[in-house]
């Protein structure tokens, strides 16, 4: 009976803390209207928008520290939410002047074993369901990484005075699929999660 009246808390817990992600994702979603009138173009062209994004994405990240059980798990967690921010950085803090084959390849190294590790640890605290809200939370790096690989063709390619057909898909993709995973990833991420909590918390509350 104890357990049950632990599990509800905790789960009670859980959906309040998806609520206040809810709330950092609307802010995320103010501060980029905003910033749209202060650097203007250079909200896109300098790729301004992606390190305020990547700020938001690290807050509700971190939101996620309070979900399990005790602080061992929560540790845990941390350091892989850790490992797996530090493969994002080079990603989302965009800067033209540091584009590099070598960085792009460690990103991506450091990413997909990041991802391997959540889905472990995840699995081994009998929480597997939550490891799809951590890939859909983590659908815009899948686009993050086509446009550092337009990035990379841009700075290592021999100029034409005709840019090649494959290179002006990628930068509409950019350009609009790019935004809509953006738009989409976390609130899928919060929705998923929400329901996975809701479930729980009904599971354990007809136990009483």
């Amino acid at each position: 009976m104890s357990n049950e009246k632990f599990q509800i808390s905790l789960n009670n817990k859980r959906i309040f803390l998806v609520k206040i992600q809810v709330m950092i994702y609307f802010l995320c979603i103010v501060a980029v209207i905003f910033s749209a009138y202060y650097f203007g173009d250079d909200l896109v062209i300098k790729f301004q928008f992606f390190k305020i994004y990547f700020l938001f994405f690290i807050l509700i990240s971190f939101c996620k520290t309070f979900y399990f059980d005790n602080i061992i798990q929560s540790k845990k967690y941390m350091f892989i939410l850790f490992l797996n921010l530090l493969s994002l950085c080079y990603l989302y803090i965009i800067d033209e002047n540091i584009v590099s084959i070598s960085f792009f390849l460690l990103s991506i190294f450091l990413f997909l074993f990041t991802t391997y590790l959540m889905y472990k640890f995840l699995k081994s605290i009998s929480k597997k369901a939550l490891f799809k809200s951590f890939l859909y939370i983590n659908f815009s790096v899948i686009f993050m990484f086509i446009l550092h690989i337009a990035l990379l063709y841009d700075k290592y390619s021999v100029k034409t005075k005709e840019p090649e057909l494959w290179i002006v898909l990628v930068w509409i993709a950019v350009y609009t699929i790019l935004p809509l995973s953006f738009l989409l990833s976390i609130p899928l991420n919060l929705i998923s999660e929400y329901r996975y909590f809701k479930k729980e918390l009904n599971k354990n509350s007809n136990k009483i």
